[in-house]
């Protein structure tokens, strides 16, 4: 089947050349990958560009099909809500090793044998972001809100690294097998009674979902209460993995209330440069740093000021 016929935007490239792509539900409409990637790209000699496509879920079968029997596809990314439906799609035995224990991934390379691979490098993005801007200098109680493709990947690379973490998902039954295999806890999203037992003790708050994201929801969405908020002390951190918009309402309120806030552009640096150099593993990590790091600065110089370290 024709690739075009696959993606519901209107994608403007030839798949007889060189190219990648980040694959999600509507990456379109304000994935950075594509910026980033080509930017790394231009600075490394590579002609392979990178394109956001739209795919229905419906398609997403098709779609990979294609793709992993389409020699130019270089390889890319994988969004919001495919990360773990494309996992099991290639199936383990195409799957680093930290991508089978999540069970979701964000990157796609061609594998020695040619076929596409996946792995993830979303969770060791996040981690290496709280520890960049000093909120793990010990073994701390880690809440994080929500448990998919890329909240696997965090919960799993923070409780590798000795924190204690709790899950706080809508269907706990789906993810107590994930949450004993990491040894973390779950507690039900309207559990409020555990909620405000936990909440206290709580050193780092992390949102994995998508509310408050841009397209997602409401505006003025967030996925804690302004009262389970109010219960959070200091000291503790907020981060919240979204960067689009770099200041969701889950920030916003965390900072007036004097606490510290992150948010996912580091995180969305750094699992771009681990991930671009899984599809070109020729590229020079300085290089790839360097193109990614000053694109990412001309993105962020946009209207809207970004919450890219520790705020008080």
């Amino acid at each position: 089947m024709n690739l075009h016929a696959l993606i519901e935007n209107h994608c403007d490239f030839d798949p007889t050349r060189p190219f990648t792509a980040i694959i999600g539900a509507s990456p379109s409409r304000g994935a950075r990958s594509p910026s980033l990637w080509n930017a790394a790209a231009e600075r490394c000699g590579i002609d392979a560009p990178m394109f956001a496509f739209d795919v229905n879920h419906d398609k997403l079968t098709a779609l990979l099909q294609e793709l992993d029997t389409t020699a130019s596809f270089r390889g890319g990314a994988v969004t919001t809500p495919y990360k773990e439906a494309v996992a099991a799609w290639l199936g383990e035995h195409r799957l680093t090793a930290t991508a089978r224990d999540i069970g979701a991934v964000n990157c796609l390379f061609r594998g020695t044998d040619g076929r596409l691979q996946g792995a993830n490098t979303d969770g060791e993005g996040a981690l290496a972001c709280v520890r960049e801007h000093g909120s793990l200098s010990a073994p701390i109680n880690v809440l994080q809100l929500g448990a998919g493709g890329a909240g696997k990947a965090v919960a799993t690379c923070f409780a590798h690294a000795g924190h204690h973490v709790t899950l706080r998902v809508r269907q706990p039954q789906k993810v107590k097998a994930f949450a004993r295999r990491i040894g973390a806890d779950v507690i039900a999203w309207e559990d409020h009674h555990a909620l405000g037992d936990l909440i206290g003790t709580i050193r780092l708050l992390i949102n994995t979902t998508t509310v408050g994201m841009t397209g997602h929801t409401t505006p003025e969405a967030s996925p804690l209460s302004r009262a389970h908020l109010a219960q959070l002390t200091d000291p503790c951190t907020v981060y919240d993995i979204i960067y689009d918009p770099p200041l969701t309402p889950l920030l916003a309120e965390a900072a007036q209330r004097g606490l510290a806030t992150l948010n996912g552009t580091c995180m969305n640096l750094r699992q771009a440069i681990i991930a671009f150099r899984y599809a070109f593993p020729a590229a020079p990590l300085a290089a790839v740093t360097e193109a990614m790091a000053t694109r990412r600065r001309a993105l962020d110089s946009g209207p809207t000021e970004p919450v890219t370290t520790l705020t008080r």
